[in-house]
């Protein structure tokens, strides 16, 4: 009989912790964030660093977005170029820096083919030349070079 308390009593400690252990070890895949991603405030990057820097790149994303991409003659180009700076642009917005680079090396993609089309519209050279500046203000930003 007294085997029997002791293991009574042993038996709602060992299930809690059993639980709470259990609970710890499920907690990091209920993360959002992937393991290594850098977001604001805690990215040390101007976008999270400098409100200055951080407000004008937010503007001229939205004026690539808004302004740059309507001009463009070729109308794969506009679909493609009007996605891709949105996503970079939300990114920007919601202070997610690693998703921000990876929509941001995804306009580069963008930029590249389109540049490849130049021969059947030379009208787009000066508005691509515009978006880079701009995707070269958001790398900076970015801490990429």
């Amino acid at each position: 009989m007294i085997g029997h308390r002791a293991g009574s009593s042993w038996g709602a400690p060992l299930a809690l912790l059993a639980t709470t252990l259990f609970g710890v070890g499920c907690q990091g895949s209920d993360s959002p964030v992937a393991p290594g991603a850098q977001e604001c405030p805690s990215a040390p990057v101007p976008l999270c660093t400098d409100a200055a820097q951080a407000t004008a790149v937010r503007a001229a994303a939205a004026d690539a977005e808004l302004r740059l991409v309507p001009a463009l003659e070729s109308a794969s180009s506009r679909d493609v170029f009007a996605q891709r700076l949105t996503v970079v642009a939300a990114r920007l917005g919601s202070g997610d820096v690693s998703g921000a680079r990876t929509a941001l090396v995804a306009a580069r993609g963008a930029l590249a083919d389109s540049r490849a089309q130049l021969s059947t519209n030379p009208g787009n050279a000066a508005d691509l030349s515009a978006i880079e500046l701009t995707l070269d203000q958001i790398a900076a930003v970015l801490g990429d070079s």
